[in-house]
């Protein structure tokens, strides 16, 4: 799944902004550049003060903005970028809106016009239309949905595997696409050493297209009593230590794209207006505006059905599927929640240490009238930087798109997490279609002690012959994993499967149908746990009636000489670390008034405030586990001890959020009895898999999708 984003006006003509929302970057925001806030409480620049560049957090904005249309990057890491590496490469920086020329000869973009013309010459804005944003857009095979793959085509670029060879990945470039970008931060949260994460809460953003639905309807393509538009394609870009944003539909009549309402319904500026609340929670005055330093929330309109999110750093950038969107309404908002990380554990984006984005003590201004995170009005704020910026990329209501529902199950795994310290285990959650249905595109989003996710179909899906993705179920290439629909390895970068864009396309699952997801979890099962008897020994000696590599006398044994054969064995693999290293799923602790022990085992403690994880090593090296005074982060006589892990939006504790888009399979008539076109060719491609059957199981649709879904009522 999934986290970023926005306080000052974009001139009129940049992208028809208003007032409300605010455009951030290195030059509206200086505060938040490296050597403003990669700074000691002294001010001393982390190298002068010999702090390791890791620890200061790596933003979107330190790529180099590309200033032309048409230019070409590969969408994939690369060698020259540090550690740790945008995913992306390039193209994990946002185009920018406006373009202007340094006096250094140099083109550089900019998010806003006035910051273009105190800095540059001949600023421009990149796409003429004021009605279209710059994005990176797929290029394509013929078959306009398999995007071609290639080289850096600046031959500067190299391989991350291989740095003798130049990078090579999917191809993209930069466009224009008729839509909205809004902004969401930046923000900060503290240097506080006791505090992991910062959350926002239901802050919200607006997506302004007034001057787009005005045109629709003098084209023709709506009327002005259905002021609608289709958003077919969202982009998020996010920095490193964002774990998550995630964004809702407000649950309010002016977003109810079947109660369509007038222009004059939507003006902030009257109070008497019938959307007056709904339009005013974006803007300034609401305490819930995404562009403002404090990421606390006041007020606002109710949240509705899951919307959109991102957990990667850089894009996450996913057309709906096969031609599809979701309808909305005029100044679309969102409220969304952003979680952000105060470090990164060892095994994060190739990273072999542990990144402490509390270090950062430059940054943002303390504009409020109260404290922010720890800072004084006036003071500077300081810590991880939480910023988004989000593209709405749409098409007119007379296009021919058809519309898409979402699944999203957070509730239903909220009941099935809790891991002891020093054990292993699953847990899982099932969703039921409610008409037959067609899975188009799926995700987890889960947290760093995650092992391994999958989700799969009750019953099994049909064989992928066609599909080249053994992580999607793809058997063109398999691999142990090819047997799940959906595989999961890597909780920093959780697969995006569209099954859509393969050969063998979307995945049938029929109505009542379970939609199963499932994660394995190591709560501090590594070879130093073991080695010090904190893992049960029935534990032990199971893992090793499996084949685990231990040694029979661990004690007696540095962890490093049999540690490393245990993360390689298939059981390791597998079960106990996936892709990472052990040492990131060293158990998890939690503060507490008292040192806590069970004999040689650490106790059940649930949820609580998280601290870091014992120092300690022995005479060999290896870290030891167990309670010990931690006063910094647990207060006078505090104590840090290992907790079982609980469904927490926290970096150390765990989701598995299922997310999937699925849409109904042709049904043999029409809502007006009319044969249906699509459900005919189907049958006459024998395509039996994709003939959908009248009606739904009957169920409350919110029992059924916990999402949002347009085709969700009854007589389908």
């Amino acid at each position: 799944m999934g986290m970023r984003r926005f306080a000052e006006i974009v001139a009129a003509g940049a992208l028809m902004l208003t007032a409300g929302t605010a455009a951030a970057d290195y030059y509206s925001h200086p505060g938040i550049r490296p050597g403003n806030r990669c700074i000691t409480a002294t001010g001393q620049s982390f190298a002068a003060a010999g702090i390791d560049p890791i620890n200061c957090q790596k933003l979107f904005w330190d790529i180099p903005a590309t200033t032309k249309l048409g230019v070409v990057a590969v969408e994939a890491p690369y060698n020259e970028d540090s550690i740790p590496r945008f995913p992306n490469g390039i193209s994990d920086r946002i185009p920018p809106i406006w373009v202007g020329t340094l006096a250094s000869g140099k083109e550089e973009g900019f998010e806003r016009q006035q910051d273009c013309q105190a800095n540059a010459s001949g600023c421009h804005r990149l796409c003429s239309d004021p009605e279209a944003v710059p994005f990176w857009k797929p290029i394509l095979e013929a078959d306009g949905k398999t995007q071609k793959i290639g080289q850096d085509p600046t031959g500067k670029l190299h391989s991350v595997d291989d740095p003798t060879k130049l990078q090579s990945g999917p191809l993209v470039q930069t466009a224009c696409q008729r839509g909205s970008r809004a902004y969401f931060g930046p923000w900060q949260t503290g240097t506080d050493q006791a505090k992991f994460d910062g959350t926002t809460s239901n802050n919200m953003i607006r997506f302004e297209n007034t001057s787009r639905l005005n045109q629709d309807v003098a084209n023709g393509a709506t009327t002005e009593a259905r002021r609608l538009e289709w958003n077919t394609s969202t982009e998020f870009y996010n920095h490193f230590g964002s774990h998550h944003g995630t964004c809702y539909q407000p649950s309010d009549a002016c977003a109810d794209v079947n109660g369509t309402k007038p222009r004059s319904a939507y003006d902030a500026n009257d109070p008497n207006a019938t959307c007056y609340k709904y339009e005013a929670s974006a803007e300034p005055t609401s305490g819930c505006y995404s562009a403002d330093e404090d990421p606390g929330c006041s007020g606002g309109v109710g949240m509705g059905g899951f919307r959109n999110a991102t957990q990667l750093p850089g894009r996450l950038s996913v057309p709906l599927p096969d031609g599809r969107g979701v309808l909305g309404t005029e100044d679309q908002i969102w409220g969304c929640n952003h979680h952000t990380v105060t470090q990164l554990p060892p095994g994060s984006y190739s990273m072999t240490k542990l990144a402490n984005y509390r270090l950062q003590k430059g940054g943002l201004i303390n504009t409020k009238d109260k404290p922010i995170n720890g800072a004084a009005p006036g003071q500077v704020i300081g810590g991880t930087v939480g910023e988004m910026i989000m593209q709405y990329l749409t098409e007119p209501l007379n296009a021919n798109v058809k519309p898409i529902s979402v699944m999203f199950n957070a509730a239903a795994d909220d009941a099935t997490t809790y891991y002891p310290p020093f054990t292993w285990n699953y847990h899982e959650a099932e969703w039921f279609a409610p008409y037959d249905a067609q899975i188009a595109l799926g995700a987890i989003h889960s947290h760093h002690r995650m092992v391994k996710g999958i989700m799969n179909p009750a019953g099994g899906f049909p064989p992928r012959v066609n599909s080249p993705n053994p992580l999607c179920g793809g058997v063109m290439n398999p691999t142990a994993d090819t047997v799940n629909a959906y595989t999961d390895w890597y909780w920093e970068d959780a697969p995006v499967c569209e099954w859509w864009k393969d050969a063998d396309g979307t995945i049938p699952l029929r109505k009542g149908q379970a939609w199963r997801t499932t994660c394995y979890i190591n709560n501090g099962i590594t070879p130093e746990a073991i080695k010090h008897g904190l893992v049960a020994g029935a534990a032990v000696e199971a893992l090793k009636t499996l084949g685990a590599p231990i040694p029979d006398y661990p004690k007696l044994v540095a962890a490093n000489t049999w540690g490393d054969a245990l993360a390689g064995s298939p059981l390791g693999r597998e079960l106990l670390y996936g892709t990472h290293p052990p040492i990131n799923y060293r158990v998890k602790y939690t503060c507490g008034s008292d040192p806590v022990t069970t004999g040689t085992r650490a106790p059940v403690i649930g949820h609580g405030k998280n601290c870091n994880a014992n120092a300690a090593v022995d005479q060999e090296g290896d870290y030891i586990d167990g309670a010990y005074l931690n006063e910094a982060q647990c207060g006078a006589g505090g104590y840090c001890n290992p907790s079982a892990i609980v469904f927490a939006c926290v970096g150390e504790e765990e989701m598995c959020i299922g997310v999937t888009m699925y849409f109904a399979m042709p049904r043999p008539l029409n809502s007006d009895g009319s044969p249906n076109e699509g459900f005919i060719a189907e049958a006459q491609a024998a395509h039996v898999n994709n003939l959908g059957t009248p009606g739904n199981t009957g169920l409350p649709t919110d029992v059924l999708v916990g999402g949002n879904c347009p085709d969700c009522k009854a007589g389908l």
